[in-house]
């Protein structure tokens, strides 16, 4: 069995988007915390401009990522990390305590 408590953030980070994908269908707002976590640790803060008013998917977008303006690259993948597992477990996937962790 793979030991997730000794795994680097990045590790944990990686191996949360593949848990993710289990789930076939996530609620918009989840969607859009995850997108936004996900730019922020991987892009850094947001580095385009606001989509136009009618835009409604671009901009709900945008406001994700946005929002995590100024949090770091390993804080980032912390909290996707974190709310993956919540998402997981609300939902009784098992991932063979893959996330499990003593933060």
């Amino acid at each position: 069995m793979f030991i997730y408590y000794y795994m680097s953030i990045q590790e944990k980070f990686d191996k949360s988007i593949e848990n993710i994908k289990q789930i076939d269908k996530l609620e918009n707002e989840e969607l859009l915390k995850l997108y936004g976590l996900y730019k922020q640790a991987t892009t850094g803060d947001c580095n385009i401009s606001c989509p136009m008013f009618w835009d409604l998917k671009g901009r709900a977008k945008w406001d994700a990522w946005n929002n995590n303006k100024g949090l770091s690259k390993e804080k980032s993948m912390r909290l996707y990390y974190k709310y993956v597992k919540e998402i997981l477990k609300e939902k009784g996937i098992n991932t063979d305590n893959e996330l499990d962790d003593k933060e």
